[in-house]
């Protein structure tokens, strides 16, 4: 994978992660909305779309959620999915606040990285024999696809559990298992070159 390859990559996955946080956002308006009557759907609508920061957006939903539900396991089946949201809303904010940074002379996957403001006297990264050695907490291309798949199935959680709460049919995980189990540097390789209609000339890279 070579420097203008992974640039597309990093840069396309990242925007498709912000993407389907914003999916996951309006799943869970619409999870408030399965708390209203439709007469009264514009009141929550407002009242929602009003609020800037999603985690008061979670515990307005949560809040309405816990008063309107009866049943026991759906609010176990809650509590489970509001500590995955909490989880993830961690890695959304990295995703938008950590700073990116780029030494091309890096192995594939490693090039361009999301990592925070170092502290004063903290490791920001160093040089060793050309490359720029980063700390072992920045997001590189693999960790940022994968925060992306993991964006999707807890959108999709969300759905799921909007389903459950109106007696629909639920669907299958769109990534099953570990996000990661199917991300390497060769198949996002072949990714880019599918989305772009030009083979690629070698794996070797």
């Amino acid at each position: 994978m070579n420097n203008n390859e992974e640039y597309v990559l990093f840069f396309m996955h990242l925007g498709l992660a912000t993407s389907w946080w914003a999916e996951i956002e309006f799943s869970l308006y619409n999870l408030g909305l399965a708390c209203f009557s439709p007469k009264d759907a514009s009141k929550l609508f407002y009242a929602y779309y009003a609020i800037e920061n999603f985690s008061s957006k979670r515990q307005f939903i949560s809040t309405l959620l816990k008063s309107h539900i009866k049943e026991e396991t759906l609010l176990s089946d809650w509590d489970i999915l509001e500590k995955d949201i909490k989880r993830l809303q961690t890695k959304r904010n990295q995703l938008a606040h950590w700073r990116r940074n780029h030494w091309e002379a890096n192995d594939a996957g490693r090039r361009f990285v999301l990592m925070p403001r170092p502290e004063p006297n903290k490791d920001a990264g160093h040089k060793k024999d050309g490359k720029r050695i980063y700390p072992g907490d920045a997001l590189g291309l693999v960790g940022v696809v994968n925060i992306s798949k993991e964006f999707q199935n807890l959108n999709l959680q969300i759905m799921n559990f909007y389903r459950k709460l109106v007696g629909q049919p639920q669907q299958p995980a769109a990534f099953p298992g570990q996000p990661s189990d199917r991300t390497t540097i060769p198949i996002l390789r072949r990714r880019i070159h599918e989305i772009l209609g030009k083979p690629p000339k070698s794996l070797a890279r």
